[in-house]
C-alpha cells in the first residue's frame, strides 16, 4: 500500500514536473516572440523617424518654391507696371515731339 502511494506521488511528481516543462517552453516562445516583436517595432519607429523627417523636409521645400514663385510673381508685375509707366511716358513724350515738330513746321512756313 505505501508502494502505490509512493509510485502514486511519483506519477504526479512525473506530471507535475511535465507541466513544469511546458510553461518553460511557453515562457520561452513568448519571450522569444515578444523579442522579435520588439526588433520589428524599432525598424518601424527607424522608418516612422524617417519618414517624418523626409515629410517635414519637403514641406520645407514646398514652402521655399511657393515663397520664390510669389516672389518671382511681384517682381513680374512690378516689372509689368513698370513696362507700363515707361511706355506711357514714352507715348507722352512722343506726342510733344509730333507737337514741338508741327510747331517747328508751322514756324518754318
Amino acid at each position: 500500500k505505501q508502494e502505490e502511494a509512493v509510485n502514486e506521488v511519483k506519477k504526479q511528481v512525473s506530471a507535475l514536473e511535465a507541466e513544469v516543462e511546458k510553461y518553460k517552453k511557453t515562457s520561452e516562445d513568448a519571450e522569444f516572440r515578444y523579442n522579435e516583436l520588439y526588433n520589428e517595432m524599432n525598424v518601424l519607429r527607424a522608418d516612422l523617424t524617417e519618414a517624418q523627417s523626409n515629410y517635414e523636409r519637403e514641406l520645407a521645400l514646398h514652402a521655399t518654391a511657393r515663397t520664390e514663385l510669389r516672389n518671382a510673381r511681384e517682381q513680374a508685375e512690378k516689372e509689368i507696371r513698370l513696362r507700363q509707366t515707361a511706355e506711357q511716358e514714352t507715348s507722352k513724350l512722343k506726342s510733344e515731339l509730333d507737337m514741338q515738330k508741327s510747331l517747328l513746321d508751322v514756324e518754318k512756313s
